[in-house]
């Protein structure tokens, strides 16, 4: 299973407590299809967005990250599409291990570099 974070953006002009039944409502499409949701943020109302999205200059938004198959996530966006009430959603691979690893490998390779360029410098010297 891999590790995901997922925002959802609803709308509004919505109830609070309707809010809150869309976002339970994706949290068990979620668990439904085998996913494990290993956090949930609070569900909160912005009074302003960075920008207008679906005629909407603010928004409900939660975060939440969950541990799912590659092919679960298709079946919760598909949800969120059919939704009226999400206006936004996004889902991306928590990859912090990998990010990590990454900054390593270039910092190794700029070591390498550096160690290279210094025996070059010392064989021109003799």
């Amino acid at each position: 299973m891999r590790k995901y974070e997922g925002i959802v953006l609803i709308k509004p002009t919505l109830e609070p407590e309707k809010a809150l039944e869309v976002s339970n409502k994706l949290v068990k499409v979620l668990e439904d299809n085998g996913a494990k949701v290993v956090s949930q943020e609070k569900l909160e109302k912005t009074e302003k967005i960075a920008f207008e999205v679906k005629g909407h200059n603010a928004a409900y938004w939660q975060i939440f990250k969950f541990e799912s198959e590659p092919t679960i996530i298709a079946e919760f966006e598909r949800i969120c599409r059919i939704d009226d009430n999400v206006i936004r959603y996004m889902v991306v691979k928590d990859e912090i291990k990998r990010v990590n690893k990454v900054k390593e490998n270039k910092k190794a390779k700029k070591e390498t570099k550096n160690v290279d360029t210094q025996e070059e410098t010392q064989k021109e010297e003799n």
